[in-house]
Parts: structure tokens; C-alpha cells; sequence
């Protein structure tokens, strides 16, 4: 799934103008499914030994560079703030309330 919404998104960028479009059928889902991907699998590890805590942090900043990919080469700032919106409040305040 994640393949067929990332083509999706690199083939609906060809066509100008469809922000209307663009956002609920490729970049929304394409960064909900990334965050949620890694997230999730972040914490699935239950990262207690620090190798785990390296794998987790590097997974939770791949989301920047995923982002930032898609802004430099597409110039797609819909994805960026999305994955921002997400980050935000999946990683950011799932951690400030579990402590």
C-alpha cells in the first residue's frame, strides 16, 4: 500500500492545479500511512536496550527527511504539513501525556 500511494503521489504531482484533489486522495493518506508506519513500529519495539532507542529515533527522524524530500524535489508543501500536523500529534503529545 505504501508503494501504491507513494506512485500515486509522484503521478498526480505531473498534473498542475489539483490541491483540491491532491490532498485527500494521495498526500493525506501517503503521510498518515508513513507516520502511523513508524510510529507504530517505534512502538511496538518497546524500545528498553539502546540499540532499540537508536533504531526508534532514527525511524521517528525519517519522517523529516521524508518530508523534507518531498518538499524539496516536488515542491509538495501539503505532505510537509501534514507529516508536521501528525508528527506533531502522534510522536510529540503521545510522549508529553505518558509521562
Amino acid at each position: 500500500m505504501f508503494q501504491d500511494l507513494s506512485f500515486c503521489h509522484e503521478w498526480e504531482m505531473l498534473i498542475p492545479n489539483l490541491t483540491v484533489i491532491h490532498i485527500p486522495v494521495s498526500s493525506g493518506p501517503l503521510a498518515w500511512t508513513f507516520v502511523a508506519m513508524l510510529s507504530n513500529g517505534a512502538a511496538m519495539v518497546n524500545a528498553c536496550d539502546v540499540a532499540a532507542k537508536v533504531i526508534a529515533n532514527v525511524a521517528v527522524w525519517s519522517i523529516l527527511v521524508y518530508g523534507l524530500y518531498f518538499l524539496v524535489i516536488f515542491g509538495d508543501y501539503t505532505i510537509g504539513f501534514e507529516m508536521s500536523w501528525l508528527s506533531l500529534g502522534k510522536i510529540c503529545l503521545g510522549v508529553l501525556l505518558s509521562v
